[in-house]
């Protein structure tokens, strides 16, 4: 995240979000703590061991803590940020266990900017999109951050009609040992039609929103091709001295 956030030039960060306390969340949010200005951490109020430690870490910054539950918002003359999830009385129960039941317990955030909207869901499984289904339109977002990194327990066929996106990001490692995206949810989002993009596959993706539409970008887009011939040299240069 790091080196990312400083080719962007980006020193400051006003709310940093830890979706829920499994360590592929967290582990590396100390280090921006350390290293970057934090002015505040949002949490879903479930502390684990190494949650905890990150949590002192905070204090110990002066940066404060806010624990999130549905209905919060947070509002401003650009953007506005809705917590959707999750709700004071949800219990996931799940027949996996607790490890899902954690997962399903992650902050879901919808953030609207420029008539645009981003739904990033965490890891919730199929119990917390249940248990959203009856928000209705609130869900209804352009982009999707695709829950849990595109395992089989998510994006199920009813939350995928109830968000309607245009667009659908899997965060997912290359040959990750997770095998994510499972092949059955990328099934899912290819019948309901939306644009799906993995960043195993493409990379780093930017979205922007630019006159009501989408752009996007990979980093495989911006790839420097192997050269077999002069109109191969020409996209080399157009990408080199591109904006």
């Amino acid at each position: 995240i790091a080196p990312f956030l400083r080719s962007r030039g980006i020193k400051d960060i006003d709310y940093m979000v830890l979706s829920h306390a499994h360590p592929d969340h967290y582990g590396g949010l100390g280090f921006i703590l350390n290293n970057f200005n934090v002015r505040e951490v949002w949490t879903n109020g479930n502390f684990m061991t190494g949650e905890k430690s990150f949590l002192h870490r905070a204090e110990k910054n002066w940066v404060k803590h806010r624990i999130l539950r549905r209905g919060d918002m947070l509002e401003n003359v650009n953007y506005k940020i809705t917590v959707l999830h999750p709700c004071q009385s949800f219990y996931a129960d799940s027949p996996r266990g607790e490890f899902s039941d954690e997962n399903s317990s992650s902050l879901v955030l919808k953030i609207e900017a420029e008539n645009t909207s981003i739904l990033f869901t965490g890891d919730i499984e199929e119990e917390a999109e249940q248990d959203m289904l009856y928000l209705d339109t609130w869900l209804k977002s352009d982009i999707l951050k695709v829950p849990h990194h595109g395992g089989r327990t998510s994006s199920s066929a009813d939350f995928i009609q109830a968000v309607r996106p245009k667009v659908a990001v899997v965060s997912a490692g290359k040959n990750n040992p997770f095998h994510h995206p499972h092949k059955t949810t990328v099934q899912r989002y290819k019948k309901a039609g939306v644009n799906l993009f993995r960043t195993d596959m493409n990379g780093a993706i930017t979205i922007t929103s630019v006159d009501d539409s989408l752009h996007l970008s990979t980093w495989q887009d911006g790839k420097l091709k192997k050269v077999y011939n002069v109109f191969d040299e020409i996209i080399n240069l157009r990408l080199l001295f591109s904006d």
